[in-house]
Order: structure tokens, then sequence, then C-alpha cells
């Protein structure tokens, strides 16, 4: 999976409820957004993710749409980041993935390697390095399973830390039941989110139509960046469910062809 890399907006967490606590260490930094959107519903049950299919990195010519959510043995994994480089993202995630009993342990395994996201980056992205440096988060990473019929996930969001020279990537990890409490439903956003509020999750809907419209209304307010078909990843005790999408690019039951975009 390539994460797009360009939007510049500032986003952070959406956690209702008791997650307060943990929102303050979230959105202590100035939170710096990626270009996708990715919405999360968890509750005791089942854990719900939406993410567009739209990749606007500047690697890509042209630009094309794809899955943004990828799995290894049981666990699952997406992420929205601008400057680590998304192939050597998700090659991290997946080697990861690959030898983790967890989402958690996957997580942390990925985290232990920022140093190496982190010299790759400076390479690459020196630009997007030095606007990132001071505190900001410019990457959100999500790990996530059903253990033993338990919903469970784990995100990781990376500090840019230090100056140009002396750069780190610092990983914050947040687990879900863990740190969060084992509140009965929680929901956020991560990458494009400006459209977005605590009230947004109040819709009346299935948390796979909530999560589909929030989507989006962030593709409808940035088109540039949030884009292409949706897909929805329902994810509980019987297994993974995936949402009937026209054109989509994750289920196996839907047609696999790239997309390519519109002139």
């Amino acid at each position: 999976m390539e994460i797009p890399l360009t939007d510049r907006r500032p986003t952070c967490a959406i956690i209702p409820g008791h997650m307060i606590k943990i929102a303050a260490l979230v959105c202590l930094y100035a939170c710096t957004a990626q270009a996708t959107t990715i919405i999360v519903q968890k509750t005791t049950k089942h854990i719900v993710v939406a993410a567009d299919s739209l990749f606007t990195s500047q690697d890509l010519t042209p630009i094309r749409f794809g899955c943004k959510l990828r799995r290894a043995n049981n666990i699952y994994f997406t992420g929205s980041e601008r400057t680590m480089g998304a192939q050597q993202a998700l090659r991290i995630a997946w080697e990861s993935m690959l030898g983790s009993r967890s989402a958690s342990q996957a997580a942390r395994k990925f985290g232990l390697r920022s140093q190496e996201m982190a010299d790759r980056a400076k390479f690459y992205y020196p630009r997007e390095v030095k606007e990132c440096l001071g505190g900001h988060i410019c990457g959100e990473f999500l790990f996530f399973e059903v253990e033993h019929g338990v919903p469970k996930l784990t995100t990781v969001k990376m500090e840019f830390a230090g100056t140009f020279e002396s750069f780190i990537l610092v990983p914050h990890t947040f687990d879900c039941p863990g740190t969060c409490l084992d509140t009965e439903k929680v929901s956020f956003c991560m990458g494009v989110c400006a459209g977005i509020t605590p009230e947004s999750f109040k819709t009346g809907l299935p948390d796979t139509d909530t999560a589909r419209k929030l989507v989006s209304r962030e593709e409808q307010l940035a088109p540039q960046l949030v884009g292409g078909p949706i897909d929805v990843l329902t994810l509980d005790a019987s297994g993974a469910h995936w949402e009937l999408t026209q054109g989509g690019t994750c289920s196996p039951d839907e047609d696999p062809k790239p997309h390519q975009k519109p002139h």
C-alpha cells in the first residue's frame, strides 16, 4: 500500500466521552494531516473501518485508486502519512504483522523501527520533514483485529522531534481496550478530517453507513486529497465483512481492476 503524502491542514483524532484523557495526549502536539480519510468505529462487538481509495503521492503518475486496508494473518493495517515513504511504511507494517501474535505487538514492533523510517524521510523528503519538526504528528497508523471475540485496535502516531540534523520519530502508541479504557464505543478520524466533529458520528445510522458518509463528506470538501470508491470493512467474531461498493478496491468479491482518475 502506498499512503498519500500531500495534505497540510490541521487535524486531530475525534475521541468522545471517557476518552478525554487520551485525547489530551494525542492532541498535545500540533496535528498535521495527510491526504486520505480513515473513519474508525469500535464497539464491544465489532470494528468498522472506512477509507477512501485515492492515492495522491508525488511519486505516483498518473494518480490512481487502490485499497488502503491490508491484512497479514489475522491482523489488519491502514494509515496516513506525509514524509516517511509509503512503500517503506507498508513493508515495515507487513513485516511487523507477520511476526506478531496480536495487533498491539505488531504496532509496537512497527514503532521500534521508527528511526529506519526517519532516516529515509530525511533523505527523500527533507522539505516535508522540516515542516513537521517541532512536535507535529505527521503519521498516523492503525493495527486492528478481533482476538478471541474481542475487537482490539492500536494506533501509532509519529511525532517529528529534534532538529533536522538530529531528526527522530517518536512513536506514541495507544491501545483500545487498554489506554482508551473499556468504553462501549470509540469513534475517530485519521488523516483529512476538516469537516468532522464529535457530533458528526451521531447520525442514527448503522456504523458502516456513518463511516461511509463521513469519508464522502471529506471527499466533497477536499476532492484533490480524498476520493475514489470508499471501502468499508467490518471485523467481528465471525470474520471480515466488506460492504459492497461499486468499483471497490479491497473486497475480493469486487472488481479488482485498477482505477484511473477521470479526466
